[in-house]
Formats: C-alpha cells, sequence, structure tokens
C-alpha cells in the first residue's frame, strides 16, 4: 500500500457528468484488477475525506506509474476532482481492497461475461485488459440510461471485445436492463462461462440471480460509501454468508472486498 501524493497529468470532462483522471506517481504501483484507490486534492478545503476510485488503467514506467480514474461527478468530492489541473497535487492511498484474483479467472477454454452497469465500467477495464492479454474470451454486457452514459465504450472497444448494449431508452442497443440480453445469452450459448460484474447493487442482484439460475461462478465488484478505505471504521460493511451461526457475518468491502463471490452476498433492502 502507497500512501503519497500524486500529480494530475490530465483531467479529461466527459460531458456534464463524468470526467477521467490520470495522475502521476513517483513510485511504482502494481495492483489486480478491482482494487481501488482513495483520493483527494491536496488544496480542497472539504469534504475532508478522501474518495474511492476504482483503478481504471494503470500504467508502470521506468520511473513510477500513472494510474487514470474514471468518475462520475455526484457530489462536493468529485466536484472537486472535476476542478483539477495538470500540475495539482493529489492525496493518495493505495491499490486497497481485494480485487478479481487469478484463481477466479478463466482457464484457456473458458469465456468471460463482463456486466457493467454505468460508471461500473471504471471496474472492470483493467480486468479486460488482462484478459486481452492472455487471449481469454470476453464479452461486455454495458448498460446504462441512455447513450451517453456508456462511459468508457471505446476503451473496451480498442480490446476488440464483443460488447453487447442496453440502454433505459434505447438510444444504444437494445431498450431494456442489461440483465435482460445477459439472459437470454446465457440461455443460448453459456457454456464455460465466468460472470464478473460492478454496477448499481439492484444489477448485481440480478445478476447473481441469473449466474445462480444457469450455474455460473459470477463475481461481484460492491459499491460503498467508504470513510477510511483500510477497514478502522468499519463503515462499509456488507452482510455475507457463512457456516457459523446465524447463517451470515458482516464483511468490510474495503478490506475483505470490494470484490466477492455472487452467491455469498445476502442482498437485502435491494
Amino acid at each position: 500500500m502507497l500512501e503519497t501524493i500524486s500529480f494530475v497529468e490530465e483531467n479529461h470532462l466527459l460531458g456534464p457528468s463524468y470526467g477521467l483522471l490520470r495522475l502521476k506517481l513517483d513510485q511504482s504501483l502494481y495492483c489486480l484488477p478491482g482494487q481501488f484507490v482513495m483520493v483527494r486534492p491536496q488544496k480542497a478545503i472539504e469534504p475532508l475525506l478522501r474518495r474511492a476510485m476504482a483503478v481504471y488503467r494503470l500504467e508502470r514506467r521506468e520511473e513510477g506509474a500513472s494510474i487514470e480514474l474514471l468518475y462520475q461527478i455526484l457530489g462536493r468530492g468529485t466536484e472537486q476532482l472535476a476542478l483539477l489541473r495538470p500540475g495539482d497535487g493529489v492525496h493518495l492511498l493505495g491499490p486497497l481492497g481485494n480485487g478479481f484474483l487469478p484463481e477466479t479467472w478463466p482457464v484457456t477454454d473458458q469465456r468471460a461475461i463482463l456486466v457493467a452497469g454505468g460508471i461500473g465500467s471504471a471496474g472492470l477495464l483493467l480486468l479486460a485488459e488482462r484478459f486481452a492479454e492472455r487471449s481469454i474470451e470476453t464479452i461486455l454486457f454495458f448498460g446504462a440510461r441512455t447513450a451517453k452514459d456508456l462511459v468508457g465504450l471505446e476503451d473496451f472497444q480498442r480490446l476488440r471485445v464483443e460488447i453487447i448494449r442496453a440502454t433505459d431508452d434505447g438510444s444504444s442497443g437494445a431498450r431494456a436492463f442489461v440483465t435482460g440480453p445477459l439472459e437470454s445469452y446465457l440461455a443460448q450459448d453459456g457454456e464455460r462461462a465466468r460472470i464478473y460484474a460492478c454496477g448499481p447493487e439492484p444489477m448485481m442482484k440480478r445478476v447473481a440471480e441469473i449466474a445462480r439460475r444457469y450455474c455460473k461462478p459470477c463475481y461481484v465488484s460492491l459499491e460503498a460509501r467508504m470513510a477510511c478505505g483500510f477497514g478502522v471504521c468499519i463503515g462499509c460493511v456488507a452482510k455475507i454468508s457463512c457456516d457459523a451461526e446465524p447463517g451470515y457475518s458482516y464483511k468490510r468491502v474495503c478490506v475483505e472486498g470490494p470484490v466477492f463471490a455472487a452467491e455469498e452476498v445476502i442482498w437485502e433492502n435491494v
């Protein structure tokens, strides 16, 4: 884990609601797909706490590294990120969490199915890159409210990933929730598939149900509000099934997660 001041190389606004931030680090960094960092602009007075961001892309260099963070502008924290300019300092802590571990990845004769909902694409690009490096057949089911919310689509297209799109308004792909095309696909041609999902909880709950119905291994990257990022505050727990009484325990999304086997997650109030 690295705690340092990084510096902005680029910060592109992708329309009014999204941005892509590239940070330069003077130290080397390695992370698994699905891991995240906690960031906060160095000059920001508020909010006080860092924001958790999935590592979207990582480039290791001879001296240090650069990481990219794909973000949605939703509140004061991300509004401050959108104001950053090249050369600005950013407090960074990471990589953190339990990502998509290599032992869960498909073997050569298996197929990877990625399911992204909106900004959930941020947690899956690094995984798609690892699969492309290993020539693992990969299909992305990408859902969002509108075509403008399919953020990162071009980066997946560059990897030559097969992409099936779905939007609420029908502006790109099917007019449906993304879980509809996913279930249709598995019903027709779902052999040898492993599923990896990141997005809104209702979407991931439905993905977990579909995976269970078709007996497919499935891993989900949970989203939670995080204060510290390394488990001290216990503010980001998820209810996870276990063998001991009463049949569940609470796991910290920032430490034991954010990635869990979908069959272990107890989806309440979703």
